[in-house]
């Protein structure tokens, strides 16, 4: 028997088992081909053996490397696959290390002879990376490996390819395992494309990658990228399971929040408001499944949108279900009865305002102290509609209580402290006690150029005021000083056109005036309003001020 060198390629290629993986040696009588051919050449090296008995295979393919080596030579074609079968057929018999220093030579030796686009080659890197995922001290080894071969597969073979869609998956478990989300997103992201492709939409891989690249997207916060994948799943849910279904109602809620984290809160409003709308019809509008909706809700109108009598409306609901959930004295009841008392107080219903937050306040100050944060937030929220409602002198004694607080536990430099005093100074302006206005808003001058520079905007806060209340006492020089330097500072800090910056143009042209200084103060004023216009418009309450006050500097 004879066999040809054809058949002979053919049969070492089946020994390197690129295709299937498998090692199979074809039944060849070796004694008749030894006869003819004899015993070290290298079409004798193929042996009878079924293909579940290839372990004795190992000390033929030895041979047939040592003889591949010494006919051709260590970088001839046949050389490399016979060392790649080998390789392959070591790891099978668990000597991984032997197999993984002979594939790594076969890899290298493949890329030099036939070049990195060979199919061979990257065949070659397949096996070592299968080697190597066995050796648990080489395992970050072996995860670049597949990851170059991944890549190598896709641009030679394609995206499609099942060894290709194998390995993604492969990898992508090491890096799900790892943490490495991030090396794990665009492998999903071609794992979906490939599934869209071959099996459409709809198609149960392609549902699994969808929803396996969204919870990814999820978890590194790309709700922009997540969105559209959000969306989608909400149309399959209301074609395949009707609009009312609990998971095309939670679909409905997941698009809802991905559209308000990546910013686009006009988009998940009206999701928001309609999965409210679903709990109440299906379920009663106090429901428990209704909360976090109306908790987000009550934020969206109160922050993004300015609908506060929305958003009361939603507090009023959240306010009755904790206390009959919480009482009234747990801290999730007085977050709730916080935010109502805001709500109202934006909407002009100042006295329930005031009843809610000296409710909170006491409350606070008999469970939390007087001197905790969340109390002294409560006394501050006092303050404003204290301030509001003209009662500068019951404003006065809140900001005096919290500033007192603020100095004895973080102490007078703090960021908080230095807010507080600016805000007394402004209380004590407006009560027209001006010295000691003037004195708070010097120390908080001082301490918040000391703590947070010169020209932090804080600071020029600071400046702004301290100008306000000498230009209020008649102090009219320091005044003028201070407020040219302000309104360059701020000018020159934030821009021409920032509202701090028109401010105080608009309080130094009032100065000016005060001061007698009449072409000064036109000049200023005029200016502020034209800003003003453009800035505010024609008709805004800001620009209405200094419209005024311009035509008192021309009448005088």
């Amino acid at each position: 028997m004879s066999i040809s060198p054809h058949e002979h390629d053919h049969l070492v290629h089946q020994l390197a088992g690129w295709h299937d993986d498998a090692v199979r040696l074809y039944e060849y009588s070796l004694h008749t081909v030894e006869q003819e051919l004899g015993s070290r050449h290298p079409q004798t090296l193929a042996v009878l053996l079924h293909s579940e008995k290839y372990v004795d295979a190992v000390p033929v393919f030895k041979g047939l490397l040592a003889d591949c080596e010494r006919l051709y030579d260590a970088d001839h074609e046949k050389t490399i696959d016979v060392r790649t079968a080998v390789a392959v057929c070591l790891n099978r018999l668990g000597q991984h290390d032997e197999a993984a220093t002979l594939l790594e030579r076969s890899l290298a030796d493949n890329e030099r002879v036939r070049g990195a686009n060979s199919r061979l080659t990257l065949e070659a890197r397949e096996h070592l990376a299968l080697a190597l995922l066995s050796l648990p001290d080489r395992l970050y080894d072996a995860i670049a490996v597949m990851g170059q071969a991944l890549l190598d597969r896709e641009r030679i073979v394609g995206l499609d390819d099942a060894v290709a869609i194998a390995l993604r998956d492969r990898l992508l478990s090491y890096y799900l395992e790892a943490g490495h989300d991030e090396l794990a997103i665009p492998l999903l992201e071609r794992n979906l494309d490939t599934a869209e492709r071959v099996h459409g939409k709809d198609h149960t891989e392609t549902v699994r990658a969808r929803k396996g690249l969204t919870a990814l997207y999820r978890a590194t916060k790309r709700y922009a990228s997540e969105t559209p994948l959000l969306a989608y799943d909400l149309v399959i849910c209301e074609r395949e399971l009707g609009p009312d279904h609990d998971d095309t109602i939670e679909a409905r809620f997941q698009l809802a929040w991905s559209s308000w984290q990546s910013g686009r809160a006009h988009d998940a409003l009206p999701l928001f408001e309609h999965v409210l709308d679903d709990h109440e019809r299906l379920r009663g509008p106090g429901h428990d499944d209704t909360i976090p909706v109306r908790r987000i809700l009550s934020h969206l109108y109160a922050t993004e949108f300015e609908l506060f009598d929305k958003a009361a409306d939603q507090c009023e609901h959240l306010l009755a279900h904790h206390e009959r959930k919480y009482g009234p004295q747990r801290n999730e009841t007085l977050v709730v009865c916080n935010n109502l008392a805001h709500a109202y107080h934006k909407t002009g219903r100042i006295p329930e305002a005031v009843t809610l937050h000296e409710r909170v306040l006491a409350i606070r100050m008999d469970t939390l102290g007087s001197d905790h944060p969340d109390t002294l937030t409560t006394l501050h929220n006092l303050a404003a509609i204290y301030q509001q409602l003209g009662r500068h002198d019951r404003c006065v004694d809140c900001y005096e209580q919290i500033l007192a607080a603020r100095k004895r536990v973080v102490g007078p430099d703090d960021p908080m402290t230095l807010f507080t005093r600016d805000n007394l100074g402004a209380a004590y302006c407006a009560l027209g006690r001006h010295d000691e206005a003037i004195e708070h808003h010097r120390l908080a001058l001082a301490g918040r150029g000391h703590v947070l520079g010169p020209e932090h905007p804080n600071t020029l806060t600071s400046s702004h005021n301290l100008a306000f209340a000498l230009t209020a006492a008649d102090r009219l020089d320091e005044a003028i000083t201070l407020a040219e330097r302000t309104v360059d500072d701020r000018e020159r800090v934030l821009g021409p056109d920032h509202p701090a910056a028109l401010s105080t143009r608009h309080l130094l042209g009032r100065a000016y005036h005060k001061a007698g200084r009449r072409d000064a103060a036109v000049a200023t004023l005029t200016r502020a309003l034209v800003d003003r216009v453009r800035v505010f418009g024609e008709d805004h309450q800001y620009t209405a001020v200094t419209r005024e006050a311009l035509a008192r500097a021309q009448r005088a």
